[in-house]
Order: C-alpha cells, then structure tokens, then sequence
C-alpha cells in the first residue's frame, strides 16, 4: 500500500507558514526541504548583491578608514626620513687610508652628506672623466689631469684647486734584510732583489715620479729589467706586501697608515730627485650636488682636512696657510 501523501486540514495551515516558537504545529520532511532551498536561494541572491573586485579594478579606499591604502601611503611618504646627499669621488690611490679619517672627521660636520670614494690611478680616472664618468668630484695625484678637465669644459673653473703634495719612499716588509735606513734609494742595485714594484709611468703619478729618482739616481737602466707595474700607487705597495716584490715606491701616505706600520719600513725618496707631485682636485660640471662637494673641497682645503693629510706624510702646497 503506498503511503498516504494527503494532508489534513491541520497540515495545510502549518504548510502554508513556517513554524515559530512556540508553535504546535511540527514541521513536516516536505516544509524542512522547502525552507532549506528557500535559504540557499536568498543567500545566493545576496552574495550576488555584494560588489566584486575584479582583476585591475580601481577601488576607491574609505576615507576615514586608518588602515586604507591611500591613508598607508600618506604616512609612508610623510615618514620616510629624506635620502641623504652624497658626493662620488674619483680618488687617486694615494688617499685610500687617509680618506677614512677625512669622511670620519667630514661626517661630523656634515652628517647629511656622504662621502662615496672610488680609489685608483689618476690618469685612468681623467680618460674616464673625459668621457663624463658619474663622478661629482675629482682628486688626482696630478694637478694637470684637473687643469685639463677644465680647459676641455668639463670641470667647473672656480672649483679647480690643489690640497697637497705627495713624497715618494722606498718600503719594504718589516723582515727584509734591506738596509733601505742606510741605503735608501741605491739599496735597489742589489742583485738580489728580483723585483721592484713601482705605478706604471704611463697613468700614475708617483710611476712617474719613482721612474725619474731612479734615472736620477743613475739607477734606471740597472733595474729596469726588475721593474713591476703596477695599475697604482696602492698596488705597487700591495704587490710588496703580499711577497709578490721585494722592494716598492710608493706614496708616503700609504706607508704611514697605521695598518701598515708594523708590516713594513720606509726611507723617504730626496724629494729633489723627481718633480714635485702636485695635487689638485675639480668639481665636474655634471655633478649631482655641486654644494655637497664645494662643502667637502672646504673641508680638504681647511684646518682639520689639512691637519690630517700632513699626518699621512702629505706636504702641503706652496703659499698654503
């Protein structure tokens, strides 16, 4: 017998109405399943009501909202400290340690300004800066290559100047049995140095200068087949260091750093025996911060940058207060 699907008086009047509390009427298996779709039917009518974020759509943040984006990006610019200033310096080698204490000594004058140095030959740096390599400032070991920047009109004319003079010096390693204190200089025409670093002549102006004490000296010609070249000054030294030469010529600045001079000794080169190493700087015409720079060529030119060159064996230029 199939069942009876019929229903009475009292079941048509709880079917025409959902149930509530308190009510005697019990909801039948056919009400449940109607009042469930019911449900899912208006909640899929309101999710559909509800507006979508489509792939590269624009939104437009609530504007009181603290945590919109638009709000996030206020702060963030607001906020952020400001990127310091800087100056990028073309140096010669010669200053690599004694550039340490001028930045540290700069800084606290200029906290704002950072110093970025890029050390190595002189006459490398005028070729690149003749072709306007990204440097604001130029400290050459020669003061032509400057001189020549600005006749080319590549350097600003006002901001030429020299900040010192180098001394060359003969430097061996602490052990060597060199008597270069006794000897200086003519201590290279021993036979048994096989090799003696100098900068090469060709780009570097203390090559130049070791090359002409050494003519100077009568000395060329019996070491010239011993000579190692290298890209700069620092190199040179750095060839010594390493074992690679016996002997070197080399700045003075550099064998007075403090991380050198217990690693090795040095006899001042007569000056009078190779031409003055003159050096001088210029600002390029292309730098960034022309005030940043002008403040640094100050500081170098003033009391405290000259104190601290002459400290790292530097003399000063003629007519210098």
């Amino acid at each position: 017998m199939s069942p009876d699907h019929s229903l009475d008086a009292g079941d048509s009047k709880c079917a025409r109405q959902l149930p509530a509390a308190g009510s005697n009427c019990a909801a039948t298996p056919a009400q449940r399943l109607v009042s469930r779709r019911m449900f899912v039917l208006a909640m899929l009518l309101w999710c559909g009501c509800q507006p979508t974020h489509r792939p590269g759509a624009v939104t437009q943040p609530v504007e009181d909202d603290p945590g919109s984006g638009s709000e996030t990006q206020r702060l963030t610019s607001s906020q952020e400290p400001s990127l310091g200033r800087r100056v990028r310096i073309a140096a010669a080698a010669d200053l690599r340690f004694a550039m340490d204490e001028l930045r540290s000594a700069f800084g606290r004058h200029e906290p704002l300004i950072s110093l970025e140095p890029t050390f190595g030959s002189s006459g490398n740096f005028y070729a690149q800066l003749a072709n306007e390599a990204p440097f604001d400032l130029f400290l050459s070991a020669d003061i032509e290559f400057p001189r020549k920047l600005i006749n080319q009109g590549q350097g600003l004319p006002e901001s030429g100047f020299e900040y010192a003079v180098g001394e060359l010096v003969v430097w061996v390693q602490s052990d060597s049995p060199i008597d270069i204190a006794n000897q200086g200089l003519s201590a290279l025409a021993l036979k048994s140095l096989r090799r003696i670093a100098i900068a090469n002549p060709q780009h570097a102006p203390y090559g130049r200068a070791a090359e002409a004490a050494l003519k100077h000296q009568e000395l060329y010609d019996a070491v010239r087949g011993r000579l190692v070249l290298a890209d700069n000054v620092a190199q040179a030294l750095q060839f010594v260091d390493s074992g690679a030469a016996d002997v070197g010529l080399v700045a003075a600045s550099l064998a007075m750093a403090p991380s050198l001079r217990d690693k090795g000794r040095f006899q001042v080169v007569d000056p009078g025996s190779y031409p003055p190493i003159v050096q001088g700087g210029v600002i390029m015409k292309w730098a960034l911060d022309r005030e940043a720079a002008a403040s640094f060529r100050q500081f170098l030119l003033g009391a405290e940058g000259r104190s601290i060159l002459l400290r790292y064996g530097f003399r000063l230029p003629d007519g210098a207060p």
